[in-house]
Protein backbone atom coordinates (compact mmCIF):
# COMPACT_ATOMS: atom_id res chain seq x y z
CA UNK A 1 0.00 0.00 0.00
CA UNK A 2 1.43 3.44 -0.94
CA UNK A 3 2.38 5.82 1.85
CA UNK A 4 1.13 9.42 1.79
CA UNK A 5 2.74 12.12 3.91
CA UNK A 6 0.39 14.76 5.31
CA UNK A 7 -0.26 17.70 2.99
CA UNK A 8 0.86 20.08 5.73
CA UNK A 9 4.46 19.73 4.53
CA UNK A 10 3.91 22.28 1.76
CA UNK A 11 3.47 26.01 2.44
CA UNK A 12 4.86 25.49 5.93
CA UNK A 13 8.04 27.60 5.99
CA UNK A 14 10.21 24.51 6.43
CA UNK A 15 13.90 25.40 6.38
CA UNK A 16 17.16 23.54 5.97
CA UNK A 17 17.87 20.56 3.78
CA UNK A 18 15.73 17.74 2.46
CA UNK A 19 16.54 14.76 4.70
CA UNK A 20 18.31 11.96 2.85
CA UNK A 21 16.37 9.55 5.07
CA UNK A 22 13.23 10.25 3.01
CA UNK A 23 14.73 7.78 0.54
CA UNK A 24 14.08 5.06 3.13
CA UNK A 25 10.30 5.51 2.82
CA UNK A 26 10.05 2.93 0.04
CA UNK A 27 6.24 3.04 -0.17
CA UNK A 28 5.98 6.83 -0.40
CA UNK A 29 3.83 7.79 -3.39
CA UNK A 30 3.60 11.59 -3.06
CA UNK A 31 6.24 13.97 -1.77
CA UNK A 32 5.01 17.56 -1.85
CA UNK A 33 7.44 20.01 -0.26
CA UNK A 34 6.65 22.99 -2.47
CA UNK A 35 6.63 26.60 -1.28
CA UNK A 36 8.89 26.21 1.72
CA UNK A 37 12.35 27.64 2.38
CA UNK A 38 14.42 24.50 1.77
CA UNK A 39 18.05 25.27 0.94
CA UNK A 40 19.93 22.22 -0.24
CA UNK A 41 20.64 19.99 -3.17
CA UNK A 42 18.03 17.38 -4.05
CA UNK A 43 19.22 14.19 -2.32
CA UNK A 44 20.06 11.32 -4.67
CA UNK A 45 18.34 9.03 -2.16
CA UNK A 46 14.96 10.20 -3.52
CA UNK A 47 15.80 7.95 -6.45
CA UNK A 48 15.21 5.01 -4.09
CA UNK A 49 11.50 5.83 -3.81
CA UNK A 50 10.29 3.11 -6.15
CA UNK A 51 6.57 3.86 -5.64
CA UNK A 52 6.85 7.65 -5.96
CA UNK A 53 4.24 9.04 -8.36
CA UNK A 54 4.48 12.77 -7.68
CA UNK A 55 7.47 14.85 -6.57
CA UNK A 56 6.89 18.57 -6.07
CA UNK A 57 9.88 20.52 -4.80
CA UNK A 58 8.94 23.78 -6.52
CA UNK A 59 9.34 27.25 -5.02
CA UNK A 60 12.15 26.57 -2.60
CA UNK A 61 15.82 27.57 -2.69
CA UNK A 62 17.18 24.26 -3.94
CA UNK A 63 20.44 24.24 -5.87
CA UNK A 64 22.64 21.84 -7.81
CA UNK A 65 21.33 19.41 -10.38
CA UNK A 66 18.44 16.97 -10.51
CA UNK A 67 19.82 13.58 -9.41
CA UNK A 68 20.07 11.21 -12.37
CA UNK A 69 18.65 8.42 -10.18
CA UNK A 70 15.23 10.13 -10.30
CA UNK A 71 15.02 9.24 -13.99
CA UNK A 72 14.84 5.57 -13.04
CA UNK A 73 11.83 5.91 -10.72
CA UNK A 74 9.48 4.19 -13.14
CA UNK A 75 6.31 5.10 -11.21
CA UNK A 76 7.02 8.87 -11.29
CA UNK A 77 4.31 10.75 -13.20
CA UNK A 78 4.86 14.35 -12.07
CA UNK A 79 8.19 16.06 -11.38
CA UNK A 80 7.93 19.76 -10.51
CA UNK A 81 11.10 21.59 -9.53
CA UNK A 82 10.43 25.05 -10.96
CA UNK A 83 11.32 28.25 -9.11
CA UNK A 84 14.59 26.99 -7.61
CA UNK A 85 18.22 27.62 -8.58
CA UNK A 86 18.87 24.23 -10.15
CA UNK A 87 21.16 23.63 -13.10
CA UNK A 88 21.85 20.92 -15.65
CA UNK A 89 19.58 18.58 -17.56
CA UNK A 90 16.89 16.11 -16.63
CA UNK A 91 18.52 12.76 -17.33
CA UNK A 92 16.62 10.42 -19.62
CA UNK A 93 15.49 7.29 -17.87
CA UNK A 94 13.33 4.23 -18.13
CA UNK A 95 10.11 6.00 -17.24
CA UNK A 96 7.22 5.79 -19.68
CA UNK A 97 4.72 7.18 -17.14
CA UNK A 98 6.31 10.59 -16.59
CA UNK A 99 3.69 13.00 -17.93
CA UNK A 100 4.44 16.37 -16.33
CA UNK A 101 7.90 17.78 -15.91
CA UNK A 102 8.19 21.42 -14.88
CA UNK A 103 11.81 22.46 -14.91
CA UNK A 104 11.19 26.15 -15.58
CA UNK A 105 14.11 28.26 -14.34
CA UNK A 106 16.72 25.50 -14.60
CA UNK A 107 20.00 26.78 -15.99
CA UNK A 108 21.32 24.38 -18.59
Amino acid sequence: MPLHLPKQLCYNQLTGSIPTQLGDLKKLSVLALQSNELTSAIPASLGDLGMLMRLDLSSNQLFGSIPSRLADVTSLQVLDVHNNTLSGNVAPGNNDLLMVVDVTDIKI
